[in-house]
C-alpha cells in the first residue's frame, strides 16, 4: 500500500487550470489500440513469429535501410572515444538472465541518478516557481515521463517509485508475488521474472505535453520515453549490467500494479535487468 506521507510529499499529477487538454480524450483512444491485452496476446505473437520465421521476413530485415542517390560520398573513417565504444559496442538485448550471476545493486541506482535533475531555473513570470531541469532532452522541459522499478527481493519483487527531483527511491508495494509479475510482465518469457534482478518501467503522464503541444504532444512524449531508455540501457552496460528492452506486457494489468490513473498514465516501456546467464558462476 501507498504510504500517506509518500501521498502527500507527491503529487503525481499537477493538470493546469488555465487550459484543457480537450486532444486528450482522442490520444488515449488511440494509445489502447496499441495496447497488449490477454485476449488479443495469441493473436500478436502468432502474427511477429510468422513473420520473424518468414522469406519476406528474412529478406525484409535484411534491407531495413536506406540507398540514397548520392553526389559525393564520405566515408566515416574515425575512431569513437572509448569511453563511448564500450558502451555502445556491448550494448545487446539479453534474453536469458541467471540469479547466479555477478550483479551489484549500485549500478542500477547509478544509472538513476542520471536521471534525477541537474539544475533549477527560476520562473521569468513568477520568482517563487522553481523549474527543475534533467540531463535528458524533454519537449518544453515538462518531463512527462516517470521511473518505477521493479526489484526482485528473493521469493517476490518490491515496486518503487523513482522521484527525479530529492533523486531517492520511493516504495511503494511490498512482496509482489513473482507469479503475479510472470503473468502481467512476462508474455512469451515467463522466465524473466524468476531470473532478472528487476525491471525498470517507465510510463507517461500525456496531459503534461499534450497541454501545450496538442496532439504532437503524444508523439513528443513517446520519443522521451524512448530518450530515458536508451540512456539508462547505455549506463547499465557499461556498468557490465544486461538489459532487455521489452514491451510483451499486458498494459492495463501492469497500470494497475502502480495504481496509475488510465487515464493520464500509461506504463509505456519496460527494461528487464540483472546479470546474463552466460556470466553465471
Amino acid at each position: 500500500m501507498f504510504s500517506i506521507g509518500y501521498l502527500i510529499m507527491i503529487k503525481k499529477y499537477i493538470t493546469p487550470t488555465s487550459f484543457e487538454t480537450s486532444e486528450l480524450n482522442d490520444i488515449m483512444d488511440f494509445h489502447n489500440q496499441t495496447k497488449l491485452y490477454p485476449i488479443s496476446s495469441m493473436e500478436t505473437a502468432l502474427k511477429t513469429g510468422c513473420y520473424t520465421d518468414s522469406k519476406r521476413g528474412s529478406e525484409e530485415l535484411s534491407k531495413n535501410y536506406h540507398v540514397m542517390p548520392s553526389k559525393h560520398t564520405e566515408v566515416i573513417d574515425i575512431k569513437i572515444p572509448k569511453n563511448f565504444v564500450k558502451a555502445i559496442n556491448k550494448r545487446r538485448s539479453s534474453y536469458q538472465f541467471s540469479q547466479k550471476a555477478p550483479f551489484d545493486r549500485t549500478s542500477i541506482l547509478k544509472a538513476l541518478k542520471t536521471c534525477a535533475i541537474n539544475k533549477k531555473v527560476r520562473s521569468s513570470v513568477d520568482h517563487n516557481i522553481v523549474f527543475y531541469k534533467r540531463p535528458y532532452p524533454s519537449p518544453g522541459a515538462l518531463y512527462p515521463s516517470e521511473i518505477y522499478i521493479l526489484e526482485h527481493n528473493d521469493t517476490s519483487y518490491n515496486l518503487k517509485h523513482f522521484n527525479a527531483i530529492q533523486s531517492t527511491l520511493h516504495t511503494l508495494i511490498e512482496k509482489i508475488p513473482i507469479s503475479e509479475i510472470s503473468h502481467c510482465c512476462c508474455m512469451g518469457n515467463n522466465l524473466l521474472a524468476h531470473n532478472a534482478q528487476g525491471a525498470i518501467l517507465i510510463s507517461s503522464v500525456w496531459e503534461r505535453t499534450v497541454v501545450k503541444y496538442g496532439f504532437s504532444g503524444y508523439r513528443l512524449a513517446l520519443i522521451e520515453i524512448g530518450i530515458i531508455a536508451q540512456q539508462l540501457t547505455l549506463i547499465l552496460t557499461d556498468l557490465g549490467v544486461s538489459t532487455l528492452h521489452w514491451t510483451s506486457f499486458y498494459d492495463d494489468k501492469v497500470s494497475s500494479l502502480i495504481k496509475a490513473d488510465f487515464k493520464t498514465e500509461s506504463i509505456c516501456h519496460m527494461i528487464w535487468y540483472g546479470g546474463s546467464l552466460d556470466k553465471e558462476n
